[in-house]
């Protein structure tokens, strides 16, 4: 009920009696209050005086007292409002009322509802904890009853208050230990504060009573995940899909368990059931996904994946994890697309931006992988590798000198293991230039890093033979040989050495 309608309800009290009476008598008590001292002061007394009698005259079968089905109710709506009453400015209004009901109230049964429950009760549906903990805590009555506590308890624990909420619900469940709703509360409580044991053992007295209670299956499977007790939360959850299948949370936390069981297969099909029953809950989308690309099925899990940047576009990582399946599809344009959109949204995240240029590279778009590179370099500028690669990728457009600055920024932030491969790196891209003095200094520097790198001992002997150094030329021919002659990759580079060494002067 509106509070536009509870004030012209209490303004013409004949529409009480014989409609609203259960509805105003339940809401809330500020509602209530402020209706009332909107709706009095703006009526005459003999307005008022002549309303009751009217409610009272349209019983005769009562003697002209209030009919008992509506008994209760004026009791607890007298006693949520006395006080606004009793304050109002024209004193005759708070007598008139209360001289009007007074001879209900008398004949009034025992058993009736208290009226500070109901309004908590209805405060409490309606959200307004503090106003629960108020109305119940300001009652004169030496002891609470165990649906007061129960009610305190539940406020507290809506308010995160743990200390409180633990205090009044096992005073409820000592009170009154056979109301499941208490102990289900109070074991949620316990997981909320923190002690799952002490939640484990409420949930599990439950489900000694009955073993079919849904909520404390649920509530009991996912304590036992978060243990990491895979094995019970798997049993738990098996029960509580069997007693209701259409319950897709169940499904998805029961394939999660079975994941993390190892067992992908079996957990599959109840994450296919997750995604059947709710196609738009994210984690079993993700986590179904993950499983077909484990097993290397990338179309399904890009379909997935498409279905969950349907959802929500603003997941970065699963823009990543798209991208991820578009590579092992060789569809390097959607593999693009998606590392672009997953950087745009995590802009500090520099894997993004190298997986970026990995893509344009492997597309030809060799500028673009530069720039990618480049800046994944800048965001993670200790790593060398996204410097390496952008120096490869000028290096395929024959940008010689930006290919060389790019390799120098790799070295600067290189471990000293990887210099060798870089300076080797550097001496490629002069020697393609024809720069072959440049790409000597390179290559020598190179092998002084990495002496193994049999590649770059033929490309120094090459280098050095356009520089018409031939001694030195055929020395390093010699070299390479020593280490490349069982080499199947470099069959064709040890030909040509063996060519050389014979046709050169000082390799005879």
């Amino acid at each position: 009920m509106t509070r536009q309608t509870n004030v012209i309800a209490i303004a013409s009290l004949p529409v009480i009696a014989s409609a609203s009476l259960p509805v105003i008598a339940s809401a809330s008590l500020p509602v209530i209050a402020s209706a009332f001292c909107e709706a009095i002061p703006g009526a005459s007394t003999p307005v008022i005086a002549s309303a009751f009698r009217e409610v009272r005259s349209s019983h005769p079968a009562t003697g002209g007292a209030i009919p008992p089905r509506l008994l209760r109710r004026w009791k607890a709506l007298l006693a949520m409002t006395g006080i606004v009453i009793a304050s109002a400015s024209t004193p005759v209004i708070a007598s008139a009322f209360c001289e009007a009901i007074s001879p209900a109230i008398s004949s009034a049964t025992p058993d009736e509802p208290d009226s500070l429950i109901i309004a908590a009760r209805a405060s409490y549906y309606d959200g307004a904890y503090d106003r629960v903990i108020a109305i119940l805590q300001s009652s004169a009555s030496p002891r609470r009853t165990p649906e007061e506590d129960y009610y305190l308890g539940s406020a507290f624990a809506a308010l995160n208050d743990p200390r409180n909420a633990l205090r009044y619900l096992r005073a409820a469940v000592d009170s009154a230990p056979a109301v499941t709703s208490y102990r289900y509360q109070l074991a949620k409580a316990f997981a909320a504060a923190g002690t799952p044991v002490e939640a484990r053992v409420e949930y599990r007295r439950i489900l000694a009573v009955d073993s079919t209670f849904l909520p404390a299956l649920f509530n009991l499977g996912t304590i036992s995940f978060d243990a990491r007790d895979y094995r019970t939360a798997s049993d738990l959850f098996t029960r509580t899909v069997e007693l209701n299948p259409r319950d897709y949370l169940a499904y998805y936390d029961l394939g999660a368990s079975l994941v993390n069981l190892g067992l992908g297969d079996s957990a599959a099909q109840f994450l296919h059931a997750s995604v059947t029953l709710n196609s738009r809950f994210i984690p079993s989308l993700t986590l179904l996904a993950s499983l077909y690309y484990k097993k290397k099925m990338y179309d399904d899990a890009a379909r997935l994946y498409a279905m969950v940047a349907a959802r929500d576009s603003m997941i970065a990582e699963n823009w990543a994890r798209w991208g991820n399946c578009m590579e092992k599809l060789q569809n390097w344009r959607w593999m693009a697309h998606c590392f672009r959109t997953a950087a745009s949204l995590d802009t500090a995240n520099a894997s993004y931006c190298a997986r970026l240029g990995q893509a344009w590279y492997e597309g030809k778009e060799y500028d673009s992988a530069a720039a990618a590179y480049l800046r994944a370099g800048v965001l993670d500028p200790e790593n060398p590798v996204p410097f390496l690669n952008a120096g490869l990728a000028y290096a395929s457009m024959d940008s010689a000198r930006p290919a060389i600055s790019a390799f120098r920024r790799a070295y600067a932030s290189c471990r000293i293991e990887r210099i060798g491969f870089i300076y080797a790196q550097i001496a490629g891209v002069q020697y393609k230039q024809k720069w072959y003095r440049h790409a000597e200094e390179s290559y020598m520097k190179s092998l002084r890093y990495d002496p193994g790198n049999a590649r770059a001992l033929f490309f120094l002997a090459h280098a050095r033979e356009e520089l018409r150094k031939l001694g030195p030329a055929a020395e390093a021919y010699r070299q390479f040989l020593r280490k490349a002659a069982g080499d199947r990759s470099m069959r064709d580079l040890v030909k040509y050495a063996r060519k050389r060494l014979r046709e050169l002067p000082a390799g005879q």
